[in-house]
């Protein structure tokens, strides 16, 4: 159980998200695996 990806569900308000026992499915995911192709405005940092 990953504490700091509870906190981003909850953070993102996105509860629904976690397992019953409070985890996430964890899918690695290497930069020059993907490209964002729309949206780049709607990043954000936290």
């Amino acid at each position: 159980m990953n504490i700091q990806c509870q906190c981003f569900l909850h953070f993102i308000n996105k509860q629904d998200l976690l397992d019953i026992n409070g985890g996430s499915e964890i899918i690695p995911v290497y930069p020059s695996n993907f490209k964002i192709i729309q949206g780049q405005d709607l990043i954000r940092g936290i």
